[in-house]
């Protein structure tokens, strides 16, 4: 995407996104610092009649996106380019300045003191440094998947094994304190089995059978 962007909040992106229309749908896209975009052009798209009243709700949210300039160029902090040759890596096609300085011939994803950027949630990434990350979002590290259950942006040194209060191994089998939920993991608790309805991170007292606002017996 290029152009004119509309920001919206994680809540807004989750409220309109989808199919909409004959033909086409949106898929907001997420940006570092936790927003996610759409484009403009989104708000004259014949196919998306049915949601032109939502959309125009949040047109006065927009900003102007540019392409990350050749090296030799000035960047400047806090500016969100765009960077077509991540989306090749796995990673968003948006980065953000983290310091102003001139372009260097070096890709954003190896230069983290200079930018931060964002990759795809999926269940199957492995855990890299200087990439935004939030509740909920699992990674990989050493053949273990871990869940984040405290956003952060990831750093040297701040490993999931190192870092309990930031990374929790992904729930399996039995229920466990101090992991993170997401809605319809399934634990066993008791000799029962139960499903997850709420995101949350179990506590001591929040055994299966004591929150039934948390979790359902199967």
């Amino acid at each position: 995407m290029m152009g004119s962007l509309i920001i919206l909040t994680k809540s807004q992106a989750d409220s309109i996104r989808g199919n909409h229309g004959s033909y086409s749908a949106i898929d907001p896209v997420p940006l570092p610092d936790g927003t996610y975009v759409i484009p403009e052009e989104c708000l004259s798209d014949p196919d998306l009649l049915s949601i032109q009243e939502d959309l125009g709700v949040f047109s006065g949210n927009t900003q102007d996106v540019v392409e990350l300039p050749d090296v030799g160029v000035e960047v400047y902090a806090g500016q969100t380019y765009t960077y077509g040759d991540g989306v090749l890596s796995g990673y968003s096609e948006f980065v953000i300045c983290i310091q102003s300085h001139t372009r260097m011939d070096f890709p954003p994803s190896e230069t983290p003191a200079l930018f931060t950027f964002t990759r795809a949630e999926t269940d199957d990434l492995e855990w890299i440094s200087n990439e935004q990350v939030y509740v909920g979002w699992k990674r990989i590290y050493n053949v273990i998947k871990y869940v984040v259950i405290q956003s952060h942006t990831t750093q040297n040194g701040w490993e999931p094994p190192n870092v309990p209060a930031l990374w929790s191994v992904n729930p399996t089998g039995t229920w466990a304190v101090g992991v993170y939920y997401n809605v319809n993991d399934e634990v066993s608790y008791d000799g029962s089995d139960y499903k997850c309805l709420q995101g949350h991170t179990s506590q001591g007292d929040w055994a299966p059978p004591n929150v039934p606002a948390l979790w359902e017996l199967l």
